[in-house]
């Protein structure tokens, strides 16, 4: 973690180098208050604690979203106590490497170490920041609330820690309330990097791994493990530092720190004899003391040093492949104190030297190591000749189709002239690691999921648990059963764009046979390259990879939104507005269903579009139109009805039309009636993938509940209505034409028709010789009349009339209703309401009173 110091800043913050900061003497001002992060919640702090005997002071702090990991690098961690009439704070930033361990460990935990200065559990507060400096978590500690401020529910979190008491923790853990503990047992020690209601285990005992004998002229190689439990399948998760025995002779000190399992830490002894190691002290401490082994064997934690053996030049394997290594006969020269080729090795062939293979990481025996085509055994030691050169040296092929931590040991009892002469030898841990991991995913551990077409099968729903199998292999695929490692999942490229893969981390416990399976999930549409990765095989150095392409994923579900459309009365003058049935009516706004591509867990797959895209019209199903009252005709519709489009980013519309419009069915008269329309379509795309709630609707088909109508959804029954007329030839002649709707029982005047367009051109005149449009004069007798009318109608009358001819006659008028077929009507009683409307006039006669039924006029 990167720290900076400074002391109570004036408004705004001063930042020096830590050096300089405990000299800055600068009023107590208490800063702005800090707002609330978005990120409020998303990371807690955790644990607490100040010097004791079990961990340096540190602040802990837990990340409660993984999917976060990316932003932490930029937050930070604020600790502020009082010194003086001073406030002193520090800020502790997240390394990149921090990072990078929570990606390959999983393990949510951050630990800061601010210093004994800065951990002034008497009285202090912590708060944790995003690169913007707001709130994210707040914590006082004694009533010290130097950073507190107005960040609602998190001001209030607070501890009192009482003399005595080295530091405080939630329990549970990342959410319960805060609690002092003291160091009074093992439930009550600091849990670094660990959760503190016990899901982290304690440390069972530390293992020694060391050779049985060595040379004076070369160090023993030694490695250090703390083990998680009595077998030492896992590892403990955390830092841990040890105190080692001797005091002396070990490569950078005896304080050695590491975490799992060191690196090989070397001892050298100058003299002959036995040295015996071991672990004077350790933090954490281990609930058994240390073991010691040799060869995979437990042993007396004995390293015999002598002036003679062997020596071996060897570097790290790749299973099932040869690889050439040095054995050298050397002996200590007596002036450098360096190892030298042994003049009795020189030259020398079919020399037997016994060797044996001890097995330390894992310390199963099941597979042999093979040198110079030999097996050795898995128990034991076998000779076999060598044959050394000048410098006393010999190359050994080694073959291990494994994998693991080995070492070899290699022995020589002289006889006859070199009777006595006893030569030993351990070589350098060496790691073979396997040639790359294999990775497979699958739907039931049987099917592949390994489709890398945009279309086809197999595919998987986004976020939806999988198979994954990672084993370690040779490069022709045969298994490495002893492979075992801390394995993480990636997604380092996707198609369309990689998206994120959770689950699947494995730890080296995890592995059976040099297998590990557990389910994964991918939150992306597409497919996805999965790489495993074991970093470091066994403090090699050597990453072990493996990839390989899954797929395809589609769309968990669809979330479906629509608008609020609403139909175009068709007569929206009058009050109220109204629609004749048989009269088409259009969308005034058409409806329109966004559909959004989501994975299981809610988020939207951003890759569903283009090729990924398989919502089709014939893809759709249940398109229907319901009403309560009457049928509608729906043969105006469009023939492609949704228009689908894409928006890209997983989402795209579903847009309705009206084409030539819809209308009600017009049969016999009925009463009027709201048209109360619903529409529903079933959401379905090519692979079966439906939208969350099928079918989609807009409106129902119940009373109060249908789609809209911008000016009132009342249907009315209508028709035109024409009488004859009767006047004088010298007087301008009214003919009564107008609309009308039946109201249940008889046919009524439609006041509230405005709308109604019925131009002169449509009226046909007829004079008992001569037919012309309306719009023409028609002779009458021997004089002219011509015609006018009201277009549109006005409050449901046409106001037609007809000039004044002059003379005597008649017009026969018929309204062409061709273009309103809605007001129609049954005029020659044959059943059909299909016929135009029709009236006479006539000029020059007047009409009798019509309760007269016969009068004479007598005349004397």
């Amino acid at each position: 973690m990167n720290n900076r110091l400074f002391t109570a800043p004036v408004k705004r913050a001063l930042i020096f180098p830590a050096v300089f900061a405990l000299l800055l003497l600068i009023p107590d001002i208490r800063p702005a208050c800090s707002a609330c992060s978005p990120y409020l919640g998303d990371m807690v702090i955790n644990e607490a604690y100040g010097e004791g005997p079990y961990s340096s002071p540190f602040v802990e702090t837990r990340l409660m979203d993984y999917t976060l990991a990316w932003a932490v690098s930029s937050w930070s961690v604020r600790t502020c106590h009082a010194s003086g009439n001073r406030n002193l704070c520090e800020d502790n930033f997240f390394n990149p490497g921090d990072i990078s361990e929570f990606y390959i460990s999983g393990n949510p935990y951050f630990v800061f170490y601010p210093g004994n200065q800065m951990m002034d559990l008497g009285g202090m507060d912590i708060t944790i920041r995003d690169a913007d400096g707001t709130v994210i978590d707040y914590l006082s500690i004694n009533g010290y609330d130097y950073q507190k401020g107005a960040c609602g529910s998190v001001d209030d979190n607070s501890v009192t820690i009482g003399p005595g008491i080295k530091g405080a923790e939630r329990l549970p853990d990342g959410t319960g309330e805060w609690v002092a503990y003291a160091e009074s047992g093992a439930n009550h020690e600091p849990t670094p990097n660990g959760s503190n209601d016990g899901s982290l285990v304690a440390i069972n005992h530390y293992r020694i791994y060391h050779p049985a004998d060595a040379l004076t002229c070369q160090a023993a190689s030694v490695t250090l493990r703390a083990c998680a439990d009595e077998d030492c399948a896992s590892s403990f998760a955390a830092e841990a530092t040890v105190t080692l025995a001797p005091a002396s002779g070990w490569a950078g000190g005896n304080v050695q720190t590491f975490t799992g399992e060191s690196e090989s830490i070397l001892l050298r002894h100058n003299t002959p004899g036995s040295v015996t190691v071991g672990i004077a002290s350790a933090s954490p401490m281990a609930t058994n003391p240390a073991r010691c082994y040799q060869g995979g064997a437990v042993s007396d934690c004995t390293i015999d040093f002598h002036d003679s053996g062997f020596v071996f030049e060897v570097s790290n394997l790749t299973a099932c492949q040869n690889a050439g290594i040095t054995l050298q006969a050397v002996r200590r020269d007596a002036r450098t104190q360096a190892c030298t080729g042994d003049d009795g090795f020189a030259n020398q062939e079919n020399r037997p030297v016994s060797l044996a293979t001890s097995y330390l990481d894992p310390p199963d025996r099941r597979t042999s190591l093979r040198v110079n085509g030999h097996s050795l055994p898995l128990n034991g030691a076998v000779a076999i000749p060598l044959d050394f050169d000048g410098e006393a040296k010999t190359t050994l092929t080694l073959h291990y189709a494994d994998a693991g931590k080995l070492r070899l040991d290699a022995a020589y009892a002289g006889s006859g002239e070199e009777a006595g002469l006893i030569m030993t030898g351990s070589s350098p841990e060496f790691v073979v690691s396997p040639h790359h991991l294999r990775v497979r995913a699958t739907t039931d551990a049987t099917t592949l999921l390994n489709n890398a077409a945009s279309a086809g099968a197999p595919h998987w729903p986004a976020g939806e648990d999988f198979q994954v199998e990672v084993a370690g292999v040779c490069a022709d695929g045969t298994v490495t059963p002893n492979f075992a490692a801390m394995t993480s999942l990636s997604a380092p490229a996707g198609n369309p764009a990689a998206g994120i893969i959770t689950g699947g981390a494995f730890a080296a416990g995890d592995y059976s046979n040099g297998i590990v399976s557990d389910t994964a999930a991918y939150s992306e549409v597409g497919t996805v390259t999965l790489q495993a990765r074991a970093t470091n095989y066994l403090g090699s150095g050597v990453d072990v990879i493996g990839s390989t392409t899954v797929g395809r994923f589609t769309p968990h579900h669809f979330t479906a939104s629509v608008n609020s459309p609403s139909f175009a009365t068709a007569c929206s003058g009058g009050s109220p507005g109204f629609t004749y049935l048989g009269q088409t009516f259009d969308y005034a706004v058409a409806p329109v269903i966004t559909v959004t591509a989501k994975n299981k867990q809610g988020a939207t797959t951003a890759n569903y579009a283009g090729a990924w895209w398989k919502i089709s019209g014939a893809t759709l199903t249940g398109k229907t139109y319901r009403t309560v009252t009457g049928t509608l005709d729906l043969s105006g519709l469009p023939a492609t009805d949704p228009v689908i489009s894409g928006l890209g980013g997983g989402m795209g519309l579903l847009s309705f039309g009206s084409g030539s419009g819809l209308r009600f069915v017009r049969g016999v008269p009925v009463a009027p009636f709201d048209a109360e329309i619903g529409l529903e379509i079933n959401i379905f795309d090519a692979d079966g993938i439906a939208a969350e709630a099928n079918p989609v609707t807009f409106g129902a088909a119940a009373a109060g509940a249908g789609m809209a109508f911008d000016h009132g959804k009342e249907m009315r029954w209508g028709r035109l209505a024409m009488k004859n007329a009767y006047g004088s030839e010298l007087l301008v002649l009214s003919m009564p034409m107008r609309s009308e709707y039946f109201n249940g029982s008889v046919f009524v005047p439609n006041h509230a028709d405005g709308c109604t367009s019925l131009p002169l051109g449509r009226l046909i005149l007829f004079n008992g010789t001569t037919t012309v449009g309306g719009e023409q004069p028609i002779a009458v007798g021997s004089g002219i009349s011509s015609a006018t009318l009201y277009d549109p109608l006005v409050a449901g009358d046409a106001g037609l009339k007809f000039s004044a001819p002059g003379s005597n006659g008649y017009i026969q008028v018929r309204a062409d209703l061709s273009l309103l077929p809605w007001l129609r009507y049954d005029w020659d009683g044959d059943g059909a309401h299909d016929d135009d409307p029709a009236a006479r006039a006539s000029f020059g006669i007047y009409k009798g009173r019509p309760a007269v039924i016969y009068m004479r006029e007598r005349f004397r």
